[in-house]
C-alpha cells in the first residue's frame, strides 16, 4: 500500500485548522489512512493509505484538500478544466506521430505558472511522482510523469519514436548516450526499458527546437528535465498506455498545483487516431460520467432510512457533488480528481464514511453456520505444497486482464473468452481463460533476477459454456512456468511425471497441436482419454510477443477435471 511522508505543519495550515494528533488520527481514517509514526524532530508524518484508487491523496496538499472538505464542507472548484462541450482555451500543443500510438499512445500535458518553487514544494512535487507511477502507474508501465521549466521548451511539441541508435544527454550522465546504451548502461534503463522491450522503436518527446525533452516512460534528459529551487514556471507531461489513468494522473497533479497556488494553462494533444474522447484533446479534461444510485439500495446495504437529501449532503463531505430529482433515487458528480466510482457500491461505501462509521450500530450475526474446506480447495493445497517442495515460488494474479495479454500475444483465437461489458480500462476488459499468460507477463519482467526460474499459480479461469446456465464455467486450473537456457522438453517432462506420481494418478501423452509449443515439443495430458491439460516449450514467436529471450517451459492442468 501507498506510504507517503508529509510536513505536518504544511498539512495543517493547509486545512486552516491545528489538530492534535489523536484529532488527525481519527480524521485520516476518513482517508482509509493511519499514521505509521509523528516525526516531531523533521515535523514530519507517515502516513500509509490502505486503497490503491486514490492518489489524489497521496501528497500533502491532496490530503489536506479531501481534511478540509470533510471538515468544513465546502467543495473545492477548478475552473481550468476542459470537458466536451465546454473546451478551455490552450496555450500550447503536443503532436502525436502515428509511429509513437502503436507504442506508447496517450500524452497530456500543462502549463503551470506564477509560484517560485521551494525546496519542500519539489520535494512534495517528487514525492506525489514516484508514488503515482509507482503505484498508480505500475511501475511506469501503466503512468509515467516527467517536470520541466518551461523557459526551457519551444512550443508546438512532437510525441514520436525514435530507433535505438538515437543519442542525447540522459538525466545523471555528462555524455551523450545511445537509447540502447541507456537500456543497457544506466540504471533507470536498466530498471525501465523491460516495458518497451518487446517494440524495436522507442517514444521521445522533443520540443520545437528538436531539443529532448525525455525518453518516456524511462528518463528525462539532462538539459531540460529536471526542476531546482527557484523555477517558477512549469510543464507538466504524462505518458501511458492506458487513456483514463494518464488523464486521471494528469488531472491530480493538476489540482495539487493549483491549491499550491499555480495558474494552470492547458495544453492541446493532437493524436494521429481518433481516442475515446477525440482526435484532439484539451488538458486538464474531466472525462468521469455521472452515477445514478438508487436510494432503496443504498438503504437496504446499510441497513438504514435515510433520504436522497441526506445521501447528498453526506458524499458532501467528501467533495462530492451530488444531487437529486426524484425522491427514489440520486445522481452523482465524480470529483475531476477522482476515478474510482465503478458501481453503486462505491458511492454506497463513499455514503458510510460521510455519515460517519461510528453512526452505525454493530449487530450480531443472525445465521450460525459450520464451515469446512471443499475437496477442490484441500486437494488445490496438497498440489500447492508439492510444487513448493520443488522448489517453485507461487504467484497471485488479478482473473481480469487485457486482450491484448490474454488473447493477442497467445496468438489465440477470442470465441471462448468471457469480455466485461462495461470495462473501465483496457488493462481489466477480459476475465483470464487461462493462467499461462499471466506467468509469461511475470517472466517477461524478470530478466534481471538470476535464473533459473520457476513459478506457479493455483488460480480460477472461467471460458464460455452454452450448455451452463449463465452460459459461463469457471474452472481450478495450476499452470507452472520453468525459464532457463538449459531447460527442455526433457526437463518439464520429468517434473510433470514427479508430480503425478506424487498424486498417485496414471496419465498418458499425445503430441499436442496447440501454437503455445514449438511444433513436436508439446504434449496433452490424458486421463481415461478425457484431455486435462497440456505442457511444453513455449513458441519463440509468443516470447517474443512478451519480450522474454530465454526458453521457457510451461504447464496448464484443470484442477477440476483432475480431481473428478
Amino acid at each position: 500500500m501507498p506510504k507517503v511522508e508529509i510536513y505536518k505543519s504544511i498539512l495543517l495550515e493547509k486545512i486552516g485548522k491545528i489538530l492534535t494528533k489523536s484529532e488527525l488520527v481519527s480524521v485520516l481514517e476518513m482517508a482509509k489512512a493511519e499514521v505509521c509514526e509523528f516525526d516531531t524532530v523533521n515535523d514530519k508524518i507517515k502516513i500509509e493509505f490502505n486503497d490503491t484508487n486514490r492518489p489524489d491523496l497521496w501528497s500533502c496538499t491532496g490530503l489536506a484538500r479531501q481534511i478540509k472538505t470533510y471538515l468544513f464542507g465546502h467543495l473545492p472548484l477548478f475552473k481550468f478544466f476542459s470537458m466536451a462541450d465546454n473546451l478551455q482555451e490552450f496555450y500550447g500543443e503536443i503532436l502525436v506521430s502515428p509511429e509513437v500510438f502503436s507504442i506508447r499512445p496517450f500524452i497530456f500535458g500543462f502549463l503551470a505558472k506564477g509560484v517560485i518553487c521551494n525546496e519542500r514544494m519539489l520535494e512534495t512535487l517528487i514525492q506525489l511522482q514516484e508514488k503515482l507511477c509507482h503505484n498508480y502507474g505500475q511501475k511506469r508501465k501503466r503512468v509515467a510523469m516527467g517536470m520541466y521549466s518551461s523557459d526551457l521548451i519551444e512550443f508546438p511539441l512532437s510525441y514520436t519514436a525514435c530507433n535505438s541508435d538515437y543519442r542525447f544527454i540522459p538525466l545523471g550522465m555528462d555524455r551523450e548516450m545511445s537509447i540502447e546504451e541507456i537500456n543497457r548502461v544506466h540504471s533507470k534503463g536498466i530498471e525501465y526499458s523491460t516495458i518497451l522491450a518487446s517494440f524495436n522503436k522507442y517514444p521521445l518527446l522533443l520540443d520545437d527546437k528538436d531539443k529532448v525533452l525525455s525518453y518516456p516512460p524511462v528518463i528525462n534528459s539532462h538539459d531540460i528535465g529536471a526542476l531546482k529551487v527557484g523555477d517558477t514556471d512549469l510543464f507538466i507531461e504524462v505518458t501511458g498506455t492506458n487513456l483514463e489513468a494518464t488523464l486521471l494522473s494528469l488531472s491530480v497533479i493538476a489540482c495539487d498545483l493549483h491549491d499550491m497556488g499555480f495558474e494552470i494553462l492547458p495544453v492541446k494533444t493532437i493524436f494521429p487516431n481518433e481516442t475515446l474522447f477525440g482526435k484532439e484533446i484539451i488538458c486538464p479534461y474531466y472525462f468521469q460520467n455521472t452515477l445514478e444510485v438508487n436510494v432503496d439500495n443504498v438503504n437496504k446495504m446499510l441497513g438504514s432510512n435515510f433520504t436522497a437529501n441526506n445521501m447528498c449532503l453526506d458524499l458532501k463531505k467528501l467533495g462530492i457533488s451530488a444531487y437529486f430529482k426524484e425522491l427514489d433515487k440520486f445522481y452523482v458528480i465524480p470529483p475531476v480528481y477522482r476515478n474510482d466510482f465503478l458501481h453503486e457500491v462505491d458511492v454506497i461505501e463513499e455514503i458510510m464514511i460521510g455519515m460517519g462509521l461510528d453512526s452505525f450500530k454493530p449487530e450480531l450475526p443472525k445465521d450460525f453456520t459450520l464451515g469446512r474446506l471443499s475437496q477442490i480447495e484441500e486437494f488445490s493445497r496438497k498440489i500447492k505444497n508439492l510444487m513448493i517442495g520443488m522448489g517453485f515460488q507461487e504467484m497471485i494474479y488479478n482473473y481480469l486482464g487485457s486482450r491484448t495479454d490474454f488473447i493477442e500475444k497467445m496468438n489465440i483465437e477470442s470465441d471462448d473468452f468471457l469480455s466485461v461489458a462495461n470495462p473501465m480500462t483496457e488493462g481489466y476488459e477480459y476475465i483470464r481463460g487461462s493462467i499461462v499468460s499471466d506467468l509469461l507477463k511475470s517472466e517477461s519482467i524478470s530478466s534481471n533476477f538470476p535464473y533459473p526460474h520457476k513459478i506457479f499459480e493455483i488460480g480460477k479461469v472461467a471460458l464460455k459454456d452454452l450448455n451452463s446456465v449463465d452460459g459461463t464455467i469457471t474452472y481450478d486450473n495450476l499452470a507452472f512456468l520453468m525459464a532457463d537456457k538449459e531447460f527442455s522438453f526433457n526437463e518439464i517432462n520429468s517434473l510433470v511425471s514427479s508430480l503425478f506420481y506424487y498424486l498417485n494418478i496414471e496419465f498418458k501423452l499425445r503430441e499436442s497441436s496447440k501454437s503455445l509449443y514449438i511444433d513436436g515439443r508439446g504434449a496433452d495430458i490424458l486421463i481415461n482419454d478425457t484431455v486435462l491439460g497440456g505442457f511444453g516449450e513455449v513458441s519463440p514467436y509468443i516470447l517474443r510477443n512478451f519480450g522474454i529471450m530465454v526458453p521457457c517451459c510451461v504447464l496448464e492442468i484443470n484442477l477440476n477435471k483432475l480431481l473428478n
